[in-house]
């Protein structure tokens, strides 16, 4: 039959060899016997040279593909009608994480301008998702944005299928008659639906262009289950195309695809390939099957298809060989035999050279080794620092200017490192998983005999303590760190028994009658039930026991649950134990959660900052000048919780309850168990700015004087009552819907999405070091970044509280006028210049008005006193230069724009280190995923951008974390500005991967732009600006300056010194981090005493040059400790407590 089917195609087009892609029609005589079809063969190969040269439009079509999965013809398709501008709705049978970013990339690399891509779940092989499915397409979307799509589609792909390699007629299984249902018959159903959909709404002049996926084989290389079956069963829809009259709704293509490389159906044969071709058969590449099925959807061939159902041969011309199945299993064997013989002599070569005593040296094997390190900012380049010296050069007051020299946090992913490497490149480093790992409790350092008895010195298994290599970290525990950090369904035990699934709530019963008596403690106890049940309960004493029994009408609370439906949430990571950073034991079970997260963060900040010793501080600056502006948005949740609910049910509860609820408390800790300072304590309390307003007070306190280093933060926790509240007022995501809408959990935080769903709700703190300029240039300390500008602003009359309002607009006001010349960094310097000469010409004036009274002086007064005399005079002079120069800097350098009504804040901060507001590289937004917030945060950012003159044209990209971390309340600006410093530092702007459709209302803002993937900037970030709003009209405004700006204000002498100071310090601090990684030290040591006796507390306190020193340590041969006094040898303390214990 198929040599008869060849005669005649080959008499109709006169060739002995039919071309390896044709066009054909039934046979006059025989409607199931298909000839070439010349005409239509033409109108193909013409549309296939149109697209070649001019390319093709698809825009404002709709398809339907199914089956596009990573390496098959359907996801190339996909891309080719994206390209062309086509609306493309995809299914899939899973939309989970790696799945939705394989889409989500796709689109981003091939999506052509108005083109989109629709990803649905679907499971082909349910009759119902099938129905439901078409229903969605085409039920229209109602304003609130429910319903449907309300497309029609104007062409079909179901290429979806599953393999069923190696499956022959005895094998047919469930499995078999799936993989049917989906290639198959509800294959049909789903034409049928789309059909019927067509009918209802009555489109009857725009059939679908359905390309059937046909087999060429027909089971011609066997052991496929039902594939073929299933194939040849969508053949007769060419013929009921006509005879069931649907032609109107559907135009039938059936497209028997050849043999295409590297799909997933076809991999296990292309090794094959290449001598299928010698024997006259074409194998094709996935885009090369893609161009020749995109044909089919041209529309001359749309128009073809109208009049009749095409049969596309696109199968490369397997009709010339002659057994398929016995010429690939002979094309086998000879590759089997070649590879044979090429082993055999690799063997016999091998023989030879030992018989010959030629050694082959093994390939050296290169397993990675972690290499931690303490990361301080890269110090800029000499041609960068000399082309800002050059107008930056002494313009600020450094005492003035505010560092941030370290920084810390708690959070989802533990650390700052692991959170930015997830945030910047959505993975892990070998030192990030290695750290998170360790944190987690999965591994711990080992130095000694292993489990063979051998010298072992490397990480091993913290259960079995089986040897764990670093390059063996990731295969061993990736998945179940990242199963267990960041945002996660909730864990129980890691939310003090908190069960969201079994939600417990308390239901007043009235009795209906007597109930059964009950024991009680003691006669007190049933006496205190009687009091308040009063008549309807009776105590009755039978012997030594005590009973009580309700009556009928008294009321009781009956403990029910629910399934509650906020169940997701931004957790610490499963594992995480504050004991190992080095917390006692005592203290980790004395204080609040919130206490504890706090003080790792705290330690994290002072590694950053290369702080080993926190008491070092006071060697740099007075113990009055560190200051405190930790806060908080709720205080310690869990005490609260203790205190009332615990309380309430006689559960135990420590004594000191009351402390651990207060927020103030939480900077107090770090006071007592690090800091020992004795300097200002202001703890803020801004709800979800809060760590902004603590950073304003930071930057304050530094900038007036009061302190020289702050310690400023934010913590909140995570608590049932918090997470029901907020559900309350409809703030947070609601775990249960997105579940239901195919979402997985990391998924559920969207900021600045059209579907973004209400806010995450996490946990953690945030910590960082600020410090005066001039106090981190003497002590060494790195300069993560300069902090500009801090502007906070309320939102004025209202009646809602948590509405984000736009007083943060304040930040551009400025008032309409000619611009200041003061603006212009260049004329700023050339007035400090000379004002510093004069200050200069007016001290040697003053000088030798002093010598020229230094004989009258020494005469009246005496050698010594009178010499005494004139040193005072000269160093009152002296005194008197610098605070001349202070007030020079600060008129025309620091604060030259904050009197000046025609300069804006921003302006202004921006100015003082030459920047405008075209250099702001970066803003990180508050974004919490809330329909107001992102509005609100957008459409503020945008009117400050367009009040300030940035160009148009220069977008300025938007950071959105939380889509990450979630919302941790009180440290969510923390994690922010330590996200944007690790921006700065290295030029990535972290993309929002979960921004898989931007809100088509925040597109309008024409400064700004939303990007979902990382963008490694083309030079340095010299400004970034971020947003910080909270309950209570609290909003703020944070920027940045890249610290080489504040750099290239020193004199390089100054500079050299800097950089070696700094180089000893990040050695040092390194060191200590692998030590503690490896167990030599704690992380950090909670201080038991002060660095000072209590005979010398009074004296330092009234000392201002009172300075700490570094000393031997006697209790560790070998380290130091500072203080301000030598520390008393063993044997002095111990009669020194030993008289102390007597005295008491």
């Amino acid at each position: 039959m198929e040599s008869r089917k060849a005669d005649l195609e080959a008499g109709l087009t006169g060739k002995k060899r039919m071309p390896y892609l044709f066009m054909k029609k039934p046979a006059a005589d025989d409607s199931n016997t298909r000839l070439y079809d010349t005409k239509t063969t033409e109108v193909y190969f013409n549309t296939l040279e149109k697209m070649a040269k001019e390319g093709v439009s698809y825009a404002g079509k709709t398809y339907l593909v199914t089956g596009a999965g990573p390496g098959s013809i359907a996801v190339e398709t996909v891309k080719s009608l994206l390209a062309g501008g086509a609306k493309v709705v995809v299914t899939s049978s899973s939309l989970d994480n790696r799945r939705a970013d394989f889409y989500q990339k796709l689109y981003e690399q091939y999506g052509a301008k108005g083109s989109e891509l629709i990803t649905l779940p679907m499971n082909q092989g349910s009759v119902q998702d099938v129905d439901a499915l078409v229903k969605y397409i085409y039920e229209p979307q109602k304003e609130d944005g429910s319903g449907g799509l309300g497309l029609d589609l104007d062409g079909i792909i179901p290429f979806a299928a599953i393999n069923q390699e190696g499956k022959d007629i005895s094998k047919i299984d469930s499995k078999s008659e799936l993989a049917q249902r989906i290639m198959l018959t509800n294959l049909l159903r789903l034409l049928g639906s789309v059909k019927t959909k067509k009918a209802e709404l009555g489109i009857n002049t725009k059939p679908a262009q359905v390309v059937l996926p046909l087999s060429p084989n027909h089971g011609a290389f066997g052991y496929d289950g039902l594939y073929a079956e299933s194939k040849i069963g969508l053949e007769p829809l060419l013929h009921k195309w006509k005879s069931e009259g649907w032609g109107d709704y559907l135009n039938m293509v059936g497209a028997v695809i050849g043999w295409t490389r590297g799909t997933n159906l076809m991999a296990v044969n292309d090794n094959v390939a290449p001598g299928i071709e010698k024997l006259g058969a074409r194998t094709f590449s996935q885009p090369e099957m893609t161009f020749n099925i995109m044909g089919l959807l041209h529309p001359d061939m749309v128009e073809a298809a109208s009049r009749h159902p095409v049969w596309a041969d696109l199968n490369g011309g397997f009709n010339a060989i002659q057994d398929l199945n016995e010429a690939t299993a002979h094309l086998r064997k000879e590759i089997e035999s070649e590879a044979s013989i090429k082993k055999a002599v690799a063997a016999d070569a091998k023989l030879d050279e030992e018989a010959l005593g030629i050694k082959q040296e093994d390939p050296a094997k290169i397993t990675p080794k972690a290499n931690f390190e303490v990361p301080f900012p890269q110090l800029p380049s000499t041609e960068r620092l000399e082309a800002l010296r050059k107008d930056l050069g002494g313009v600020v007051d450094p005492s003035k200017v505010v560092v941030v020299a370290g920084f810390g946090e708690v959070g989802p992913f533990g650390g700052a490192r692991a959170r930015w490497e997830m945030e910047a490149h959505g993975k892990l480093s070998l030192e990030g998983l290695i750290e998170t790992a360790w944190m987690m409790g999965l591994i711990k350092y080992h130095n000694g005999p292993g489990k063979d008895g051998k010298p072992y010195s490397g990480w091993v298994d913290a259960k079995s303590g089986e040897a764990v290599p670093d390059h063996e970290v990731r295969n061993n525990y990736e998945k179940y760190i990242l199963d267990h950090v960041g945002v996660r369904e909730m864990e129980p035990a890691m939310m003090n028994g908190y069960d969201p699934h079994n939600k417990e709530f308390y239901s007043e019963v009235v009795l209906k009658r007597d109930g059964h008596r009950f024991d009680a403690r003691d006669e007190e106890h049933a006496r205190s039930i009687q009091q308040k049940h009063g008549d309807k309960a009776e105590v009755i004493k039978e012997g030594e026991q005590w009973y009580v029994q309700l009556k009928k009408g008294a009321v009781i609370r009956v403990p029910r649950a629910e399934d509650f439906n906020r169940f997701v949430a931004g957790q610490i990571p499963t594992g995480w134990d504050p004991r190992r950073y080095g917390i006692p034991d005592k203290i980790a079970k004395q204080i609040d959660p919130v206490s504890l997260y706090n003080l790792v963060a705290t330690a994290e900040a002072l590694l950053r900052a290369g702080i080993i010793d926190p008491y070092e501080l006071y060697s740099h600056v007075h113990v009055s000048e560190v200051g405190n502006a930790i806060g908080g948005g709720m205080g310690g949740m869990k005490n609260i919780r203790a205190g009332f609910q615990d309380r309430a049910m006689e559960k135990p509860v420590a004594p000191d309850n009351l402390q651990e609820q207060l927020i103030n408390v939480v900077a107090a800790w770090v006071n007592m168990l690090v800091l020992g300072s004795s300097g200002p304590l202001v703890s803020t309390v801004g709800a979800c700015a809060q760590t902004a307003q603590s950073v304003e007070v930071g930057t304050q306190m530094i900038q007036s004087g009061k302190a020289k280093i702050v310690i400023v933060g934010g913590v909140d926790d995570l608590s049932e009552e918090g997470s029901h509240e907020f559900a309350s007022m409809q703030a947070t995501s609601n775990s249960k819907k997105e579940k239901e809408a195919g979402r997985d959990p990391k998924e559920m935080s969207r900021p600045m999405t059209k579907t973004r769903p209400g806010f995450m709700e996490s946990q953690g703190a945030t910590i960082k070091i600020l410090m005066a300029g001039d106090v981190a240039l003497q002590a060494g300390a790195p300069i993560h970044s300069v902090v500009a500008m801090v502007h906070t602003a309320s939102d004025g009359q209202g009646d809602s509280v948590p509405a984000p309002g736009k007083g943060v607009l304040t930040v551009a006001k400025e008032a309409k006028g000619p611009t200041s010349p003061l603006l212009d960094l260049k004329l700023r310097r050339r007035v400090l210049e000379n004002k510093m000469k004069d200050i200069q010409d007016r001290k040697v004036k003053e000088e030798k008005r002093v010598e020229r009274k230094r004989k009258n002086i020494i005469k009246r007064e005496g050698k010594v006193a009178g010499e005494a005399r004139i040193a005072a005079m000269k160093a009152h002079i002296e005194d008197q230069v610098r605070r001349d120069e202070q007030a020079v800097l600060s008129v025309y350098g620091n604060n030259f724009y904050k009197d000046d009504p025609t300069i804006s804040p921003l302006r202004g901060a921006l100015a003082v280190f030459g920047l405008t507001p075209d250099d702001i590289g970066v803003v990180s937004f508050h974004g919490t995923s809330t329909k107001a917030n992102d509005k609100n945060e957008s459409s503020v950012v945008n009117k400050i951008m367009k009040s300030l003159g940035r160009a148009l044209g220069n977008l300025l990209p938007v950071i959105s974390q939380k889509w990450l971390t979630g919302h941790p309340k009180g440290a969510a600006a923390g994690w922010m500005m330590n996200g944007l410093i690790q921006a700065m530092e290295t030029g990535i702007v972290p993309g929002n991967r979960n921004a898989d459709n931007i809100d088509p209302e925040l597109r309008e803002n024409e400064h700004l732009v939303y990007p979902n993937q990382s963008i490694q900037m083309n030079g340095p970030i010299e400004a970034g600006l971020m947003q910080s709003f909270g309950f209570g009209q609290a909003g703020a405004a944070i920027l940045l300056v890249h610290p080489d700006r504040f750099l290239a204000t020193l004199k390089p002498e100054a500079l050299a010194d800097y950089t070696a100071r700094r180089a000893l310090r990040q050695t040092a601090a390194t060191r200590h981090y692998q030590n503690a990684l490896t167990g030599k030290d704690p992380w950090i040591t909670p201080k038991t005493e002060a660095p000072y006796t209590k005979e010398e507390l009074e004296r330092i306190l009234l000392d201002p040059e009172a300075r700490a020193k570094q000393y031997p340590d006697p209790q560790r041969p070998g380290r130091y400790v500072w203080r301000f006094s030598p520390p008393p040898k063993p044997e002095d303390d111990k009669k020194k407590k030993k008289a102390q214990a007597e005295a008491n």
